[in-house]
């Protein structure tokens, strides 16, 4: 075994998956560029590269306590929403404890559970892709220290409603910590009325940690910057505390204060993503395809192929799901109109296709 595999193995985790071939966007990375107030911050923050960014993200903390009308004390920034997921689970877990997870749904939970030496706890999820809280509240035990809460769920896109997520918490344990994952919020019809959601009403519930990105609605995936929002500073701080030296960079920090400023291009964007994933979900429908019922920028689709069959570069990401834990399912990004307009026009063909070998 090599240098490489040795380390691998020791860390428990797997090896890094392989680049999008032909430089094609991968899945989740947004596909339009930053609007001229974020990149004019990108260009005069890169001419400062030299000097170390400020460690606790203050300047940036205070923006998004402004913007989510909280106390910056209870914000901690880090490089990337899955990086403070990762560094939250690993804080909470470790041996003999135990995390209750939604699954499918985003990979990085159960590796940094077996990270964290853990036990995962995976629940299926109901029969219209979202997750099952009844079943998560009843898998909670006594050793279970966690449980995480994807919502929207990726990689199904489906959404609960923030009463739905209220009465989940005061139905659990006060000890038991509660992860709600909202990389993809900004995209909800929610959204477009309550920026803050369930944090406007957060602080009741000491247990709550909720964790938001800008890699996805800022499309800012490049420069890794996320947050979360504990109800507790303390926790906050703890969280910061476990970070140790994962910085973000001078650049992200300023490129993410500008994206706060300039909510008005991001919400014109929103729109035409809410209305074409309609539009993208009833077309697949309308082709006898299951579609589940999504407030993200993707749409999850039972396809009788593969991924494969949309391998275009006029075409928006298409994700086969096997490996995720959803086999005959593929994902769809929401794309520009046109593009979307090509995207049903080759899965109609493909269908047309797979009925006639069905007939052979």
């Amino acid at each position: 075994m090599g240098v490489i595999g040795r380390w691998t193995r020791a860390a428990r985790v797997p090896p890094l998956p392989a680049a999008p071939a032909g430089g094609l966007p991968a899945p989740g990375e947004a596909r339009w560029e930053p609007p001229d107030l974020v990149a004019e911050a990108i260009l005069r923050e890169s001419l400062s590269v030299s000097r170390y960014p400020d460690p606790t993200a203050a300047a940036l903390r205070r923006a998004l306590g402004e913007r989510l009308q909280m106390d910056p004390d209870h914000i901690v920034c880090g490089p990337g929403s899955a990086e403070l997921i990762q560094h939250i689970i690993e804080g909470l877990g470790g041996p003999g404890r135990e995390v209750v997870v939604p699954h499918p749904s985003f990979p990085l939970y159960l590796q940094a559970i077996r990270t964290a030496g853990a036990r995962a706890v995976p629940v299926p999820l109901a029969a219209d892709g979202g997750m099952d809280l009844a079943g998560l509240a009843a898998a909670v035990t006594s050793r279970t220290s966690l449980v995480v809460l994807c919502n929207p769920n990726n990689p199904t896109g489906t959404a609960l409603e923030g009463d739905r997520i209220r009465a989940f918490l005061e139905a659990l344990p006060p000890d038991v910590t509660v992860l709600l994952d909202e990389a993809y919020w900004e995209w909800t019809d929610g959204y477009g009325r309550d920026p803050a959601g369930v944090l406007a009403w957060a602080a009741r519930y000491p247990q709550l940690i909720v964790t938001r990105t800008f890699s996805k609605y800022y499309a800012l995936a490049g420069l890794r910057i996320g947050y979360a929002v504990a109800a507790e500073p303390v926790v906050a701080h703890l969280i910061r505390a476990h970070l140790h030296h994962a910085l973000i960079s001078r650049v992200a920090q300023a490129a993410a204060r500008a994206a706060l400023q300039a909510e008005d291009h991001y919400a014109r964007q929103a729109a035409v993503v809410r209305r074409e994933r309609s539009r993208l979900a009833e077309g697949l429908r309308r082709l006898g395809l299951q579609a589940f019922p999504s407030q993200t920028d993707f749409v999850t689709v039972a396809w009788p192929g593969s991924g494969g069959d949309f391998r275009q570069e006029d075409l928006p990401p298409v994700q086969d799901l096997g490996t995720a834990g959803l086999p005959g399912f593929v994902r769809f990004s929401v794309g520009q109109p046109e593009a979307n307009s090509r995207l049903l026009a080759r899965a109609e063909a493909a269908l047309g296709r797979y009925k006639v070998l069905a007939l052979r």
